[in-house]
């Protein structure tokens, strides 16, 4: 199953949160700043997992190929 799709859907959301609690007129709407806040939060934990998970495949692809590249005994 490719993860990636909805790594990147969750970090696009992600940064039009970031861009619109940035906005100080968001703030003029106390219950949807706060709910622009909850899913900020929510979305933020979820992204630094989906980014430690590419990291992990790019990782594991790095060392498949080292392997690949190590002469055998």
């Amino acid at each position: 199953m490719d993860l990636n799709p909805h790594i990147e859907k969750f970090s696009r959301r992600f940064a039009e949160l970031e861009a619109a609690l940035s906005d100080a007129k968001v703030f003029d709407n106390p219950q949807r700043a706060q709910e622009l806040s909850r899913e900020y939060a929510r979305l933020k934990e979820l992204v630094a997992h989906g980014q430690a998970f590419r990291k992990t495949l790019a990782d594991l692809a790095d060392n498949r190929a080292l392997l690949k590249s190590e002469p055998a005994e």
